[in-house]
């Protein structure tokens, strides 16, 4: 222990050196000593040693600041967690300025976000890079009708990729939208689709193109169990305008049927009547059930 009250009264030059040296041997060690010094200064340091690791303090006139500590045993030194009294307990955590110039906690985003400028660009923000999964794919298998609900209302662009199997052969694929949380029935999309249909080989050809005004996503052309079915990609490039939000879709189908192999390519566009924002939307048939896979992905305005 090496403690000292560092105040030096008239007395003997020998009683005053042996002070002296007492003193320096205190700033020297830090005040070293199990117990905290008898008299305290503003800005005196204590080097805590009642438990390993020891602990580095500060006088601030009323309480002992933390350092750190020192472990004897391993050499190391380790700085305070000063930042757990603003929430740095998550590893990842960043610290960036707050309300007033104060220090704030800027946690760990979700996977595959990246640091933006916020809307005002006064601020950071976590946004997902391109585009983001809204949800697990829906896996399903004789569903009446396969629906995406809760779609935020910072979502710009909505894309739906997959494959539908319908049990009814020659079934197109239709859409409804969903506006606070229900559903518009009957007919809320007008929509235009084109399609290239022809029989043989892969490299036969499209003798030519038709269009009709019926589904979306182009037609279930059969509900064998091998690779019929729709593959396609529904994309809105702005869900939440207010406007009547616009789909473009693309769509490819094979069927391994009997006698010969058939192919179908479609592309076309779909008009909502029910005006943005919207916060779902419903895949279905108009007899059937359907079985599939879909993903709905997003991007955030």
């Amino acid at each position: 222990m090496s403690q000292d009250d560092f105040t030096h009264p008239n007395q003997s030059r020998t009683g005053l050196r042996t002070k002296l040296q007492s003193a320096d041997r205190a700033l020297a060690s830090m005040s070293k000593g199990s117990a905290q010094p008898g008299t305290r200064y503003q800005g005196q340091l204590w080097l805590d040693d009642s438990a390993v690791p020891w602990t580095v303090r500060q006088w601030d006139g009323a309480d002992w600041i933390v350092w750190g500590t020192v472990n004897p045993t391993t050499n190391q030194f380790y700085p305070s967690n000063a930042m757990s009294s603003i929430g740095f307990t998550n590893q990842g955590d960043l610290l960036k300025g707050g309300v007033a110039g104060a220090p704030g906690r800027f946690g760990v985003g979700a996977p595959w976000s990246a640091l933006h400028v916020n809307g005002a660009g006064n601020d950071l923000e976590w946004r997902r890079n391109g585009w983001e999964k809204l949800a697990d794919d829906a896996i399903f298998a004789g569903a009446g009708n396969v629906d995406f609900t809760g779609i935020p209302s910072n979502v710009k662009a909505l894309k739906l990729v997959g494959s539908l199997l319908c049990s009814v052969n020659e079934q197109y694929a239709y859409a409804r939208f969903s506006r606070s949380g229900s559903f518009d029935v009957g007919d809320n999309y007008s929509s235009t689709l084109h399609y290239g249909f022809w029989s043989g080989s892969a490299t036969a050809g499209i003798t030519s193109w038709n269009q009709i005004n019926a589904g979306i996503l182009g037609e279930n052309m059969s509900h064998a169990a091998d690779f019929g079915g729709i593959y396609f990609e529904l994309e809105f490039p702005d869900l939440q305008s207010g406007r009547y939000p616009v789909g473009i879709f693309r769509t490819g189908a094979y069927c391994n049927g009997p006698g010969s192999a058939f192919y179908m390519a479609v592309n076309g566009v779909m008009v909502s009547k029910v005006a943005g924002p919207l916060d779902g939307i419903r895949l279905f048939t108009s007899a059937g059930t359907i079985s599939g896979r879909v993903a709905c992905l997003a991007l955030r305005g």
